[in-house]
């Protein structure tokens, strides 16, 4: 009795470590893909994921280069954040000063391509 006992502990332990080591498919149950990787674990929740057609990602350059080729923007608006998708720019960042974020944002909405902006730009003064 005392033996069955035992066996039916380890049995319960060995299926509880094989059912913690498996893996899971990438699809979920809806069939569809789960997102997985560094970019999308490295963002923000909420942040929109860059679009990869090459149109996003044109335009995520351009909206880029605007911003670190610009003498009058300051360093920390310069590490501003950029993703496109379907042409939505999203800008997500911190500037020193209204100026700053309206200047990306009136700049980014001139860029061929765009077709809005989410100006999520934070003012942070330091």
């Amino acid at each position: 009795m005392r033996h069955a006992a035992t066996l039916e502990v380890g049995l319960a332990l060995a299926l509880a470590l094989a059912a913690c080591s498996r893996r899971e498919s990438d699809a979920d149950r809806t069939g569809t893909t789960r997102t997985t990787g560094a970019s999308s674990e490295n963002q923000p929740a909420g942040a929109p994921e860059q679009g990869q057609s090459k149109e996003d990602i044109d335009v995520t350059t351009r909206v880029q280069r605007m911003i670190t080729d610009d003498p009058t923007l300051s360093t920390q608006a310069k590490t501003v954040r950029v993703a496109t998708r379907g042409g939505m720019v999203t800008l997500r960042g911190q500037v020193k000063d209204q100026r700053e974020r309206d200047i990306i944002g009136q700049r980014a909405r001139q860029i061929p391509g765009v077709v809005g902006v989410e100006n999520q730009l934070e003012i942070v003064i330091r």
